[in-house]
């Protein structure tokens, strides 16, 4: 009996607590990690003549302008699959953290949005930092794969290929290491929407720095499973109906 009004004390008290985590679970997404291998992810590029290669399977993806005299912009594409979360969870925090292993021509500082995408896509499996020609069936600049083409060429139009406003921006020199962007609003939609979450773009916010050089990631290949790209989730509490949410993962399973 005592227990029962515990819980119903929370129930009622976590509008009063603004938030408060009084129990917080914490999900991490890692290809590989406890056999996860649930994540996609691949570049793709702006620059014709490269714009329908597939890089699916390389051990890194590559963004940013390249070299802005040819037009080389470059994205990353990454999707992790969450279907363990409650589409009742609410997220209270959540984060994509990429590493980077490299710069290519050149060390510019550079800023890194990351938006939720609007499209379906296939990964492939081209490998190398430009790929090679993309099958029907992989995603490239051009097209994505799952018989949709890009609004924008690299994957490249707001509104279409991915939602306007970014949901993090962060600048990137040139230090190897992890990076992490803020995704909590994207992961809830993930959540709440399991049917539409395609993942997300990291891109040079338009329009793109005039400078050479690209930051490259570590991708879900990569042979030291420690670095592939992680989201990680926080969630606070799940909603039990009647407007009431509870906060603790045990009373709901």
């Amino acid at each position: 009996m005592k227990q029962m009004t515990f819980l119903v004390l929370i129930v009622f008290l976590l509008p009063v607590l603004g938030g408060l985590a009084v129990g917080q679970d914490t999900f991490v997404f890692q290809f590989g990690l406890n056999g996860y291998k649930g994540t996609m992810d691949t570049h793709v590029t702006q620059r014709f003549g490269n714009s329908t290669n597939n890089m699916g399977a390389n051990i890194e993806n590559e963004c940013c302008e390249y070299d802005p005299t040819y037009f080389d912009g470059k994205s990353v594409l990454v999707m992790f699959d969450i279907w363990c979360i409650p589409t009742n969870a609410v997220v209270s925090k959540a984060t994509v953290e990429m590493y980077l292993t490299q710069t290519r021509n050149g060390a510019h500082e550079k800023k890194v949005a990351v938006h939720r995408l609007l499209k379906s896509w296939a990964e492939g499996d081209g490998i190398g930092i430009d790929g090679r020609i993309a099958g029907p069936m992989e995603v490239c600049g051009k097209w994505t794969g799952t018989g949709d083409i890009w609004a924008g060429i690299g994957t490249n139009r707001p509104g279409e290929d991915f939602v306007v406003n970014a949901n993090d921006t962060i600048e990137i020199a040139g230090d190897i290491g992890w990076y992490e962007w803020d995704v909590t609003r994207m992961a809830q939609y993930w959540v709440a929407h399991p049917d539409n979450n395609f993942g997300a773009i990291l891109l040079e916010p338009h329009p793109h720095a005039q400078t050479t050089g690209t930051k490259v990631f570590a991708s879900r290949e990569n042979s030291d499973a420690k670095i592939r790209p992680r989201l990680t989730v926080f969630v606070r509490a799940y909603d039990i109906g009647c407007g009431k949410t509870t906060t603790t993962w045990g009373y709901i399973k």
